[in-house]
């Protein structure tokens, strides 16, 4: 079946996210395996565990060479040239900890504009050796053909651990996202047909998954790879990464201008936020994120934008309620979620502004002591959970994604405001403040692949973020902490200075 390709992400992106998700599958299997059977045959498939990690890591390095090496049009990549018998192959933690490596360096970097790259591949198509014939290509297929060949080996991984080790394996190691779409959708019909109901009405998500209310739409996704505003939206798409399809377009960047009164302040220029045509079409106010459907409607404001998508697939089934972000099966729990999330992005976000914004040091302090009290009083509730995040037993929600974009931010503060401002387990800012919970719940954040692979590259960010620190940003939120209010009560005319 021919796709419009309008449905679907950028295709390295794409590409990217599997890539690691398929490493972070690995490396879960082999905490699993003793040194020993690490290399153990199976003769069933003819080879090793290690065997097959050694054979599909050399593909997903190969393919992301040109990535990670900034390498250029010449670059020739010869699937046939791989060492057998390596380090990788024979010793486990190496292993895992090469894999580590590359999924943290595809995690943090930005290859915006990369995808398309021309590259040459070549590989023998015949045992003679006498046909390598260099075919062309371009990154982003080698990267998406190089994660469907760890498929294939993870396939064969998963045998060798059950018939020959004896281990446990997860039914969806190795199996391919269609394949998995496809059973998980038979499934649920199934499920319906032998209760005698019909999968739109009728059915507990006790019972079975989610209600469907036919298909979830196709979305633009108006965003800013370093807005933490949409970094929000973000979350919860990739949280249901496989149950809706959705396009990102960049509608949001920076120019520099001489300020109002023609002068530089600072010795430096101002910077002023340009907007794409099409976002302010969809959205006059030229904020992100902004979500638009497959007939025209138009979503906004963050934390809206995380129910509207977890709605969407709600509707559109196949998602068990556990792994939904809104407690619609608890009341009381779905409106503690609505009054913590707006006191979070109140406490714990608004404050981050102030801090950089602000350029008097009594000022940026002030931020300081507000988004301590803000974590401490976040600390305190999250002690009436049973687990480590907002809801309790590891289920994320629409608090955590509210906050999440700025705390991971935090970090930025040490850098612009010195190690006094250093919010991390050990630093000097929360010495003396009952914050534990709170690197407890960010721990959990950053286990989870769905929200590590959003995250911005971190020196990266730090570039961006630094306009702000100087006071040259011109943005409205920049614009409303400089007139003495709160990041959140920013206003559309009064702040509109870009």
């Amino acid at each position: 079946m021919i796709r419009s390709t309008s449905r679907f992400l950028d295709p390295l992106r794409s590409a990217l996210r599997t890539t690691t998700s398929i490493l972070s599958d690995k490396i879960g299997l082999l905490d699993g395996i003793k040194k020993d059977d690490y290399t153990r045959a199976c003769p069933i498939v003819g080879a090793s565990v290690g065997q097959h990690v050694r054979h599909s890591l050399h593909h997903i390095t190969l393919a992301t060479q040109p990535l990670l090496e900034a390498r250029g049009a010449e670059t020739v990549l010869d699937y046939d040239e791989r060492v057998r018998g390596d380090v990788i192959e024979t010793d486990k933690e190496y292993a895992k900890a090469r894999m580590q490596e590359l999924q943290s360096a595809l995690n943090m970097a930005d290859f915006s504009g990369r995808g398309r790259d021309s590259v040459s591949v070549t590989f023998a198509l015949s045992p003679s050796g006498n046909d390598f014939v260099p075919f062309s290509s371009t990154i982003e297929r080698e990267v998406a053909f190089a994660s469907h060949h760890a498929l294939h080996h993870m396939a064969m991984i998963k045998i060798a651990a059950k018939e020959t080790l004896g281990k446990e394996v997860d039914e969806g190691f190795g199996v391919a996202p269609g394949t998995k779409r496809f059973l998980e959708k038979q499934k649920m019909e199934g499920g319906a047909q032998k209760r005698g109901m019909s999968t739109r009405a009728g059915a507990s998500s006790k019972e079975m998954s989610t209600k469907s209310d036919g298909k979830v739409p196709a979305l633009t996704y108006f965003s800013a790879w370093f807005c933490p505003f949409a970094h929000r939206c973000t979350l919860a798409l990739e949280h249901h990464q496989g149950f809706l399809d959705y396009e990102w377009k960049e509608s949001l960047g920076w120019e520099k201008r001489d300020n109002d009164d023609g002068e530089v302040e600072n010795g430096k220029d101002w910077f002023y936020h340009w907007k794409s045509e099409e976002l302010l079409e969809c959205n006059p106010a030229g904020m992100v994120p902004t979500l638009k459907d497959d007939r025209g409607r138009v979503v906004s404001e963050s934390i809206v934008t995380i129910e509207y998508v977890d709605n969407l697939v709600r509707g559109g089934g196949g998602r068990q309620e556990a792994e939904l972000l809104v407690p619609r099966d608890d009341p009381v729990e779905e409106a503690r979620g609505r009054v913590w999330a707006d006191k979070v992005a109140r406490e714990m976000c608004s404050p981050y502004y102030k801090i950089l914004v602000r350029q008097e040091e009594e000022e940026q302090r002030e931020g300081l002591k507000e988004l301590l009290e803000g974590m401490e009083r976040f600390s305190k509730e999250l002690r009436k959970t049973d687990g480590r995040l907002f809801m309790g037993g590891e289920r994320i929600g629409v608090v955590d994604m509210t906050l999440f974009p700025w705390a991971w931010r935090f970090y930025v503060f040490e850098h612009y405001r010195g190690e006094e401002f250093a919010i991390k387990r050990g630093g000097k800012a929360v010495e003396g403040w009952d914050v534990e919970p709170f690197f407890d719940w960010l721990d959990a954040m950053m286990e989870r692949d769905s929200v590590t692979r959003t995250l911005p590259d971190v020196d990266r960010y730090l570039e961006h973020i630094g306009k702000y620190a100087s006071g040259s940003a011109r943005s409205k939120v920049a614009e409303a902490v400089r007139r003495g209010v709160s990041a959140h009560e920013y206003d559309d005319t009064k702040d509109a200075r870009d």
